[in-house]
């Protein structure tokens, strides 16, 4: 779980999403179901970067704290994070679920719907809705409750999501896979979504620091390989390396959409300036 000290940053940010909630209500996103009236529905936590011309002075005179109100207009976003669960996610699980928690964190203090789908081939069934920063803690558990252990590729995960309420999806995966990312990616925009991939590779597979003779294991089928790392192998994995990662930013070029490539190192701080570089905060 992440630290008191990384919610306290994330606490100080806002998830900047593009574009407009489609339902619901109590959240702080722009709706696009008009409004009739300006009648009032609810209070909420003031953050950073609010209107602070409808904070509630009389409750801040009683309370010393700032809330703002909000309107029966305003409806909340559906946030959708997205978990790749197979078996070569194992290296940077840990740093998956951290990022998870993170995106989930700033979508409740936004007002939004968290729901977090383990992508695992056929078998992927959406997890339960969570709403109010007062969840934070359900989603931690759940997240806690899910394992890399699939067995298919994140392309059949994501296939299998057939009814997805038109919303924000948030891709967490390390794109190795057999086939490219862009049919998946095509998928979430067609199911309506204003997507995002989160690239997450391991320090082990950017900077390898193998050499001699191994007996390599593909995490995904447990297939061995005996190889000779030299000097030469290493460049010509590091081409392949650098091909793979040239072809996952181009799919996302291509379809606008924003991707973040976290490969280890201090990874809370990557992950950050990753995603204002990605203007999602």
């Amino acid at each position: 779980m992440l630290s008191q000290d990384m919610l306290d940053r994330l606490e100080q940010l806002r998830l900047h999403i593009h574009g407009k909630a489609q339902g619901g209500g109590g959240g702080t996103r722009a709706s696009r179901v008009r409004g009739v009236s300006a009648e009032f529905s609810d209070y909420r936590d003031y953050a950073p970067g609010d209107d602070i011309r409808r904070i509630d002075w009389n409750a801040y005179a009683r309370l010393d704290r700032l809330y703002l109100k909000q309107f029966m207009e305003e409806q909340e976003n559906i946030c959708h994070i997205l978990l790749d669960c197979s078996r070569s996610m194992e290296d940077k699980w840990q740093n998956a679920l951290e990022t998870a928690e993170a995106l989930a964190y700033l979508a409740l203090l936004a007002g939004d719907r968290v729901r977090i789908v383990c992508l695992r081939g056929k078998e992927t069934r959406p997890g339960p809705l969570y709403h109010t920063r007062r969840s934070f803690e359900q989603v931690c558990a759940y997240l806690e409750s899910c394992a890399c252990d699939g067995k298919d590729g994140v392309e059949a995960g994501v296939l299998a999501l057939r009814e997805l309420p038109r919303g924000m999806s948030l891709l967490i995966s390390d794109c190795l896979q057999p086939v490219s990312m862009d049919r998946s990616l095509k998928w979430l925009q067609f199911m309506r979504q204003e997507t995002v991939l989160i690239q997450i590779l391991a320090d082990a597979e950017v900077h390898p620091e193998l050499e001699g003779h191994l007996n390599l294991v593909d995490s995904e089928s447990g297939e061995k390989m005996a190889v000779t790392v030299d000097r030469q192998a290493l460049e010509a994995y590091l081409r392949t390396l650098e091909g793979f990662l040239a072809d996952t930013a181009e799919s996302c070029r291509l379809r606008e959409i924003p991707r973040v490539l976290l490969d280890g190192g201090d990874f809370h701080e990557k992950m950050l300036s990753g995603l204002r570089a990605a203007q999602l905060l």
